[in-house]
């Protein structure tokens, strides 16, 4: 049986169903949430309104509230006897009652706990003090007993993880033959030294400090702690401990406590000390190798960057590894590395840029020279770099094994001789040899971050070959490329340096690519990790054009060696408008460069030796100089073009004009009014003046439409679509040149309205269809909507799924707002098309903005409305079909139709009850309440319930028109028999649509009214 076989029981009994744990979950959730019994009546309760009703079963109602109770809630049911019985209601509450027994629930899984303890075989008093009196002592022999078991499962322990990775990882470091041993250590040993060195506890504490957490260790730290300055073997100076022996490299002196004073530990000591361990640990040959190691790359590091960096370097290298072996590789230390490469460039200014100096921009070119100084003698190199996260980090000099089948070819994509391949990419030749893994050369794969998979860029045929003979695993470098083109084109530089045919596939027997590893390729790999750290896709790109061009390679190299021998003669300096400049020394003294040239000059020659007081005076003179001169030319040219040919002058060139005039001299300014034949008297001012004034004129002549007259003006109305008998009649009074100047200012208001695609707002709307009107007649509404709809398109947004009032299922709508209403539609030409018919006709409707503020959203659905079955019956009307329903701010529009004026008043007349009254039905001792217990409904389907007779006075209201002859029950079809036979009903719509004019409720509402 295994050794916690004895835990699942009890286990099982508490974490199990209606365990333990259960238990106590439900007694607890019963007594701190509210719970208990509600009675309710049979039946259903409409829980939304007449337009939209919600009807709901009572026992659902019942069953949602006290739900809802949980977070804490109050009660309040109607005054309803159940069934005419006294003293009984039809909704009746009553609370939970508690259990008495609240301790045991408690301590059942307590004892449960206790119980797994024993099963485990660990004893209640090396956890916790038996009885009173019972100590460290007491607590230390049960203690020492169990440990003692544990020391028997080692073993186990040990042969699982020496078989799962321990005898791998010794296998990696040190080779497959290296001897290592495993010597477990007794924890019943430990236990005892340990406790010799403490105190006798008291009653109930931990034996053994810090074996069960950090509070009990804190109960048996050493209470008086001998710090004294300490000097190691190789000099290092810190701390040791007079009582444990324990050494401490630093320089405050640690607190009695442990804890180091005066600042925050060291977040590398665990490191350090680790590393230190495995290091007395390791066998000779393998310490005198890593010695080896760190001391060859600390020499290399010295002779380059000085002691100090090749000491920081190997440092960080060493305490950054992931496994505590010193001198395996200093590539965490690749961002010193760079540093160090680049403070050397800088060397010749001592560490500290003089002032003025683009310090950003000559360190970039630093870091660029670098990078092509060690990437471009040998272009094979490119594909050795550690950029790529997605495949293992790997070292440049070195491949990696992968799985073949993990490999994708893509030779559409990817492969750069296909010209002994068929057409689809696939190998038509391959070797007769069977595939040498071993020596064939590796392969170069990029892996796409689109999809990643891992593509062959470069070993087409050497990946066919290896499938071919169905070889498990081949040798890979990853290269690195932003995109599929570039690592296509990396995969081309390799491929050019051997064979087109696959039976030439070179092979060594190193397995190296021709040529060797490049013979700085550690340095290129750091340095391409820190460009690729800090993001300059800039650098990269300069770097990959100049690994590949080596007559650019050279020519920068030449350029660099130069300038590093001689002194730089550009020093930066600011404008009076505070722009950089680079102000000439040496052989370009008296020399200014501005932009671009300022800065290029800058950042390829460094600081040097500053002109004179007197070249800076020369200089700045020459440049205010030069700034007159090129403001007299531009002036000078603008005042040519406006005297020459005013009407090509823009409302740019207009506004500039001034400026340019005021840089000429009198003399100037009175000849160019000459030449226009002006008034050459006056100031300068008076003079530019009149030469403005002349430009403005010719700019706004030029912009004037030309009339028509005679035969052209009749082709233009015929043009226009005017009918041969108005064209006629206008001719004869003379009106057909203004109606054709009207219609054609019209139709280009529309058109730029077309182009600029505002949104479309209340005041863009009337814009459009008073366009349309006068450009189009009677056909004005369809083509208002016709603009209206382009302008939805443009600015319609997505609004997911919408489900409102009777549509049975939701639908995916866009939506665009207009005048703070969202109007939500399907994502088709015809639903656009309805909105743009609905607001069009609201926009020449004269709509109160009572109206149209009560609305929140208006929805255009093809669906028919689910509870037409409902109003039919309601209304007694079995042909009732729903066009529209509104009530809760919404408005919902059925059967894929638009919506004319009238019936969105309708429609917003339930909204506007609503945000009155907050109910679709006017109270009855409010002013139209009582109108309508004085006055007939106000028509036939105002009859059917209170809410409609006051939507369709709303109607009434919107329509303009005559009175027309008494009706028969008394019905009002505008505003103008509203007043005349529902004069109650008009005064109190009237007085409510004046209230919510603002879009908001008033304080006084809900009104009584006079």
């Amino acid at each position: 049986m295994p050794p916690m076989s004895g835990m699942f029981e009890p286990w099982l009994e508490k974490r199990g169903r209606n365990g333990a744990v259960h238990i106590r979950r439900g007694w607890f959730r019963k007594c701190a949430y509210r719970g208990g019994v509600l009675y309710h009546p049979d039946g259903t309760t409409n829980m939304g309104t007449e337009e939209s009703p919600d009807v709901r079963n009572n026992q659902d109602i019942a069953r949602e509230t006290l739900e809802y109770s949980e977070s804490g809630a109050v009660f309040t049911f109607t005054n309803e006897i159940n069934g005419g019985k006294d003293g009984t209601y039809a909704w009746d509450y009553h609370p939970p009652e508690a259990q008495p027994d609240v301790q045991g629930v408690r301590e059942y899984p307590q004892d449960l706990d206790a119980e797994m303890l024993e099963g485990a075989g660990i004893p209640p008093e090396v956890l916790e003090a038996a009885d009173v009196g019972s100590g460290w002592s007491g607590r230390l022999i049960p203690l020492m007993g169990f440990l003692g078991g544990v020391d028997e499962l080692a073993g186990l322990i040990i042969e699982a993880a020496d078989a799962g990775w321990l005898r791998h990882l010794v296998a990696v470091n040190f080779g497959p033959a290296a001897w290592y041993e495993v010597e477990p250590r007794s924890l019943v040993d430990e236990v005892q030294e340990q406790a010799q060195g403490g105190e006798d506890g008291g009653e109930g504490e931990n034996p053994i400090p810090g074996l069960f957490g950090r509070q009990d260790a804190g109960q048996q730290q050493p209470r008086q702690m001998s710090w004294a300055a300490y000097t190691g073997a190789h000099g290092g100076r810190g701390w040791k401990n007079g009582v444990t022996g324990e050494v401490r490299y630093q320089e405050a002196k640690p607190s009695d406590d442990g804890d180091d004073a005066g600042g925050p530990a060291d977040e590398h000591a665990g490191k350090v000390r680790q590393i230190l361990r495995t290091f007395k640990n390791l066998p000779k040959r393998a310490v005198k190798k890593a010695r080896t190691k760190v001391t060859d790359t600390y020499r290399k590091l010295e002779q380059r960057y000085g002691p100090g960096y090749a000491r920081l370097i190997v440092g960080v290298g060493v305490a950054s590894l992931p496994v505590p072996i010193p001198g395996a590789a200093v590539a965490f230390a690749a961002p010193l590395l760079a540093v160090a490469e680049l403070h050397k460039r800088l060397a010749k200014w001592n560490a500290a840029p003089p002032a003025n100096v683009d310090l950003e921009g000559v360190v970039k070119l630093a870091a660029r020279s670098f990078l092509a100084e060690v990437f471009g003698r040998a272009r094979r190199a490119l594909h050795l770099s550690t950029l790529d996260a997605a495949p293992p980090a790997v070292s440049p000099a070195a491949a990696v094994w992968v799985p073949t089948a993990r490999v994708t070819a893509d030779p559409a994509r990817f492969q750069f001789r296909t010209g002994h391949d068929a057409a689809d990419g696939t190998v038509r030749e391959l070797p007769a040899e069977p595939f040498d893994p071993e020596k064939a050369e590796p392969l170069a794969l990029w892996v796409d971050p689109a999809d990643g998979l891992e593509y062959v860029v470069d070993g087409h045929h050497r990946l066919a070959w290896a499938e071919r003979d169905g070889v498990k695993r081949v040798r890979a470098r990853y290269v690195t490329a932003a995109t599929a083109e570039d690592a296509k084109r990396v995969g081309e530089e390799l491929n050019r340096k051997r064979p087109p045919h696959p039976k030439a596939v070179e092979m060594s027997a190193t397995g190296d690519p021709g040529g060797g590893p490049h013979p700085h390729a550690e340095e290129l790999a750091l340095a391409m990790a820190l460009a690729a750290d800090q993001g300059d896709a800039e650098a990269l790109g300069t770097i990959r054009d100049l690994a590949g061009d080596d007559d650019a390679l050279g020519a920068l190299l030449d350029e660099l060696d130069e300038a590093d021998g001689r002194e730089l003669s550009w020093v930066a300096a600011q404008t009076r408008t505070g722009k950089l400049k680079a102000v000439g020394a040496g052989p370009h003294a008296g020399k200014t460069l501005y932009g671009k040239r300022a800065e290029a000059a800058l950042r390829t020659r460094g600081p040097e030796k500053g002109p004179t007081a007197a070249g800076r005076r020369k200089a700045e003179a020459a440049e205010r100089a030069k700034g007159k001169t090129d403001a007299r030319a531009a002036g000078d040219a603008a005042a040519k073009r406006a005297v020459t040919d005013p009407k090509t002058l823009t409302a740019a060139d207009l506004e500039a004009l001034p400026a340019h005039l005021a840089s000429l001299t009198k003399l100037q300014l009175t000849e160019f009014l000459r030449q226009v034949k002006g008034k050459v008297s006056g100031s300068k001012a008076e003079l530019a003046a009149r030469l403005l004034e002349y430009a403005r004129t010719g700019a706004a002549a030029a912009k004037k439409p030309k009339k028509l007259a005679g035969k052209a003006l009749q082709a233009r109305a015929r043009e226009l679509g005017v009918p041969e008998h108005d064209l006629l009649r206008m001719a004869r009074t003379g009106e057909l040149a203004g109606y054709v100047e009207k219609v054609t200012a019209a139709r280009e208001g529309l058109a730029k309205i077309a182009a600029d695609a505002p949104a479309p707002t209340p005041q863009v709307l009337k814009q459009i269809v008073t366009l349309a009107a006068t450009a189009h007649g009677p056909a004005a509404p369809a083509h208002a909507a016709r603009h209206v709809a382009d302008l939805i398109a443009r600015h319609a947004t997505d609004a997911g799924r919408v489900r409102v009032h009777g549509m049975a299922r939701p639908e995916d709508h866009a939506q665009v707002a207009v005048g703070g209403i969202a109007f939500k539609f399907a994502k088709t030409p015809e639903a656009r098309a309805a909105v743009a018919k609905t607001l069009v006709a609201v926009a020449t409707s004269g709509m109160p903005a009572a109206l149209w503020k009560a609305n929140k959203a208006v929805v255009f659905t093809g669906q028919a409305n689910k509870d037409d079955s409902h109003w039919q019956r309601e209304y007694k009307n079995p042909h009732h079909v729903s066009a529209a329903t509104g009530g809760d701010g919404t408005i919902c529009v059925y059967n894929g139709g638009a919506m004319p004026a009238d019936m969105f008043a309708h429609e917003a007349g339930h909204n506007l009850a609503k945000m009155a009254w907050n109910s679709t039905q006017p109270p009855r001792d409010s002013e139209y309440g009582r109108a309508q217990a004085a006055e007939p409904p106000v028509s036939g389907y105002g009859a059917n319930s209170p809410a409609e007779d006051f939507a369709e006075a709303c109607r009434a209201y919107l329509v303009r028109g005559s009175a027309g002859p008494a009706t028969d029950p008394p019905s009002a079809v505008n505003r103008e028999e509203l007043a005349a036979r529902f004069p109650k009903k008009y005064a109190a719509v009237e007085r409510v649509i004046a209230a919510f004019a603002s879009g908001a409720a008033p304080p006084q509402f809900p009104d009584k009214g006079p």
